[in-house]
């Protein structure tokens, strides 16, 4: 079910029109390189300044780049978790671009309210892994380096 929906959705994002703007190349950038990408050149690249940017950013995006950078670390440790349950917090915490684990533990709990343990203890009684779904879906949800 949520990979139908999942993929129901990235169907719409694709298909939407808008206006085509160098912050859209930016932004892809931005999550090819995982949100691990300096503001200040990405603002360079876009022709604009700092200031500027984040502006452009903001109203394209519905949110500051700042934050943009942490939902793409944040999901890269989500998905690499889920689909490497056996691998250590401190290991995917450096494979995701955080400075230590404690940056990454302050990411999970400002999303999901909970420490990444807990999190994913409360993930692993889902339905869909209950039911063996998980597997492909968080396999197909890892972005290419």
């Amino acid at each position: 079910m949520l990979l139908i929906a999942d993929r129901f959705v990235a169907d719409l994002a694709n298909n939407a029109r808008k206006d085509v703007h160098l912050l859209d190349s930016v932004s892809k950038l931005m999550m090819k390189r995982h949100g691990n990408i300096s503001l200040d050149w990405l603002a360079k690249e876009s022709c604009l300044s700092s200031k500027q940017f984040k502006r452009k950013f903001n109203e394209r995006a519905g949110i500051n780049p700042k934050m943009y950078s942490k939902i793409i670390r944040f999901t890269k440790a989500f998905n690499t978790k889920n689909r490497n349950p056996e691998m250590d917090w401190l290991r995917i915490a450096i494979e995701c671009d955080y400075f230590d684990y404690q940056h990454m533990v302050k990411d999970y709990k400002k999303f999901t309210g909970l420490t990444p343990s807990a999190f994913h203890l409360l993930e692993s009684n889902s339905p869909e892994c209950k039911l063996g779904l998980s597997g492909d879906l968080y396999r197909d949800r890892i972005l290419p380096t």
